[in-house]
């Protein structure tokens, strides 16, 4: 009972703005995880297409930096594979397409304090910024994979994804260091 109270002491505690904020993020991400599990993942209403054209995005600058063998994708029912000279390399599935990257960067940024028009531009540009450093991670876990590193896997579950996390952080902060003249108004 002691816990519960100094939780509710800590709440009240709590500016009504960061109040708004929290509540504001958490029904936004519980309605987006409803809608996503529920319907748009199963049917893989973003992530199909969104998984293909990071793999098509991915083969073409491994193009670039390969001068030797060739470079292509399959796509699959929940992922898409990266082939070099027929054989697979590697796999990206729905999962490692950054949607839900995507989806808590816009979300942060929907219901921080700021201009609406402030908003839309850095969650554009954020969303292109996330979507660039996602293909960056894979072509260097491809050129891992092709080297037949024995650090994939560190590097795929815990490097790179740490530095993925750490870039949306410092956009995050880059988007609340500059407050417009409506913010007060937009909460």
């Amino acid at each position: 009972m002691i816990i519960v109270k100094d939780i509710q002491a800590l709440w009240h505690q709590t500016p009504v703005v960061a109040r708004k904020f929290l509540i504001k993020g958490f029904l936004l991400l519980l309605l987006w995880q409803i809608i996503n599990i529920g319907y748009l993942e199963p049917h893989r209403i973003f992530d199909g297409t969104i998984t293909n054209f990071t793999t098509v995005t991915i083969v073409k600058v491994l193009e670039q930096f390969y001068t030797t063998g060739s470079f292509t994708y399959q796509a699959l029912s929940h992922d898409a594979r990266v082939l070099y000279n027929g054989q697979s390399v590697f796999r990206i599935s729905d999962a490692c397409n950054a949607l839900s990257v995507f989806v808590d960067f816009a979300i942060f940024i929907i219901v921080y304090p700021n201009s609406v028009g402030r908003k839309i531009n850095f969650i554009v540009l954020g969303a292109i910024s996330i979507f660039l450093m996602n293909v960056l991670r894979c072509v260097l876990l491809a050129t891992l994979y092709i080297s037949h590193s024995t650090s994939v896997n560190v590097m795929h579950h815990y490097v790179f994804s740490t530095i993925v996390y750490a870039f949306v952080l410092f956009l995050w902060i880059i988007f609340t260091r500059k407050k417009s003249v409506t913010a007060d108004a937009a909460i």
